[in-house]
């Protein structure tokens, strides 16, 4: 069925886009069209007289390639109800959301912005989110002192180290080097302490308050592939989303 030149399928097309877990169709929307933006390089060229080309301190990663900038993504909505979608889309504007859209297979972080809605017989919304340059899949898990990166990006992890024997000091490695240093206030940890690192938030949080690692620590990024992860007189697990730059 058509209407207004727009397509009406919510079998597909209600499915399509999900924000935050739910779909469109849910507050009454389908998806109308959809545009991904490109992650463009940010690069930083300084021009040098004399010099062609001058000199690039583009800031690059440990694979030696640039660093992408954000997705300028949009998406338009339709529904022939828009109040069940204007308060749906109201509370998320501004906000953090993530974004899957189904033939990406995989989820887009970013801000949230709702624009100026057209009403009428079928009236639509443009929808536009400030992405993160991947796409994220599903969370994993590792109990284990081996962690598998399988995406293609760095991952921020979050390790929940668990103290099994008592130690003045927590202090995680990852492939055989110390990163985060954890010191005790009380003197020393003791058995069954709980301390969460969480690398995507720069937390180190124990029993949900916070507490400070040693000046000399790093957040812990884990590049695509194999990493060891130890900590002595402890049990780690390492949690992570997938990265995936395409």
């Amino acid at each position: 069925m058509r209407r207004d030149g727009l397509t009406f399928d919510p079998g597909d097309a209600g499915e399509a886009l999900c924000i935050d877990g739910a779909p469109l169709s849910s507050a009454g929307c389908w998806l109308s069209s959809a545009e991904i933006g490109e992650a463009a390089p940010a690069l930083a060229i300084s021009e040098v007289p004399g010099r062609p080309g001058g000199i690039d301190r583009t800031l690059e990663l440990a694979d030696g390639s640039a660093v992408p900038g954000r997705r300028a993504c949009s998406f338009t909505v339709a529904t022939p109800h828009p109040t069940r979608a204007m308060l749906w889309l109201g509370r998320l504007a501004g906000r953090v959301v993530e974004v899957f859209y189904e033939p990406l297979g995989f989820s887009l972080r970013g801000r949230l912005s709702v624009g100026q809605w057209d009403l009428g017989g079928i009236s639509t919304v443009a929808l536009a989110l400030d992405a993160e340059p991947y796409g994220l899949g599903i969370e994993q898990t590792s109990g284990g002192q081996r962690v598998f990166i399988e995406g293609s990006a760095p991952v921020e992890p979050v390790f929940e180290v668990r103290v099994e024997t008592a130690r003045p000091r927590v202090e995680l490695k990852v492939d055989g080097r110390g990163v985060m240093r954890v010191p005790s206030t009380a003197g020393g940890w003791k058995p069954g302490a709980v301390i969460v690192i969480d690398s995507a938030g720069r937390t180190v949080r124990v029993g949900g308050n916070l507490v400070a690692p040693t000046l000399d620590s790093d957040w812990p990024v884990l590049d695509p592939g194999q990493h060891e992860i130890a900590c002595e007189g402890c049990e780690v697990k390492t949690s992570w989303r997938e990265r995936f730059m395409f």
